[in-house]
């Protein structure tokens, strides 16, 4: 490996890991980052057809299309709307974290705003761009573009685990105290 920047140093040393822990995350951060332009582009893209829809076949603003499916509709547009809809909220549920963790690193001292930037164009904008064109685009060196997406992607490791251990924590307590709840009863 070549030398370490000193704020790749700084992060290992916050989170406690070795250079051999530290490949092995920002490879697993990688490969699920990756995944994530095409569900959260289908994911609002999905929505958005799902309002137009809507408001199309109907030619109501929102509220007025949402009254007419929860009142009059007939019971299979009611269900398939209520599908899509359910849909929406589960990839919504999973894309969260993902999007929580990327303005957390927008908060990190001195470069957040610049990480945040590179992992939008790397992993979430709807464009699918080279490499040496986000560098252009954030005016930045080819060679220093990639060793702050190393660092970009390695905060966002932990700001993401961070956001998932916190979000399970909250569910397993709603769920102990809905169990104790039931049990009081």
């Amino acid at each position: 490996m070549g030398r370490e920047s000193v704020e790749m140093k700084n992060i290992m040393t916050m989170y406690g890991i070795s250079e051999k822990e530290r490949d092995d995350i920002i490879k697993r951060t990688k490969s699920i980052l990756k995944i994530v332009r095409g569900v959260y582009w289908a994911t609002k893209n999905k929505a958005d057809n799902l309002k137009a829809e809507a408001i199309g076949k109907l030619a109501l603003d929102m509220d007025s299309c949402l009254r007419y499916l929860s009142d009059f509709a007939p019971i299979k547009e009611q269900h398939d709307f209520e599908t899509n809809v359910l849909d929406l909220y589960q990839n919504k549920f999973m894309i969260q974290p993902f999007e929580k963790a990327l303005h957390k690193i927008k908060s990190y001292p001195e470069l957040g705003e610049q990480y945040h930037n590179i992992l939008y164009k790397s992993y979430f904008d709807p464009k699918n761009y080279p490499q040496d064109i986000i560098a252009r685009e954030l005016n930045m060196d080819v060679s220093n573009y990639y060793v702050r997406k190393k660092e970009a992607i390695l905060l966002f490791a932990f700001s993401f685990v961070n956001i998932v251990i916190k979000k399970l924590k909250s569910q397993k307590a709603r769920n102990h105290r809905k169990n104790k709840t039931r049990h009081n009863q």
